[in-house]
């Protein structure tokens, strides 16, 4: 579920910047927006960390 947020969000910057394509820098803010999100609506601990999600988008998955 997480992934799926961030690359919905890394799309979303990409959008209102203009840009057909997401770049690392739109996914390491949609990383950021997920986690913090996450946390707040969560009573439960986040299973991805920061970076074992930055790792992943750095992979292409």
């Amino acid at each position: 579920v997480e992934i799926h947020s961030v690359g919905t969000e890394a799309g979303m910057f990409a959008i209102r910047a203009h840009r057909k394509l997401a770049t690392e820098k739109d996914f390491l803010e949609a990383v950021n927006k997920v986690i913090k999100a996450y946390t707040k609506s969560s009573a439960t601990p986040c299973y991805m960390t920061y970076n074992e999600i930055s790792r992943l988008v750095r992979n292409g998955y």
